[in-house]
């Protein structure tokens, strides 16, 4: 739950950073043309203020959160799964109830 919730916190704050950034996105047709861009201009006012301090929020729940999932680690009550730990021939659920 932790670490799933972090992933989510960061998306977040990726999405945050954005709108105060500004950015722009084209949309493009089958031969990879931009037929429209679609500008966004950086967050302002009241706007601004309000990612700004949900911006400060998720950075302070991440930080606390992550503290939490190396401690969890640390006495071994979570194991991160990926490339690094599972390999070829090792029996992994999908959570679906069959096992691959």
């Amino acid at each position: 739950m932790t670490a799933r919730r972090i992933k989510t916190a960061e998306s977040e704050l990726r999405k945050i950073e954005k709108n105060l950034d500004g950015y722009q996105r084209a949309f493009r047709d089958h031969s990879g043309n931009p037929y429209y861009i679609e500008k966004h201009e950086p967050a302002e006012g009241d706007y601004r203020e309000m990612q700004l301090a949900r911006k400060a929020q998720l950075e302070n729940q991440l930080e606390y959160d992550r503290a939490q999932l190396v401690a969890a680690a640390g006495a071994g009550e979570y194991i991160e799964y990926g490339k690094h730990s599972v390999h070829v021939g090792d029996t992994v659920s999908t959570g679906a109830g069959a096992s691959c």
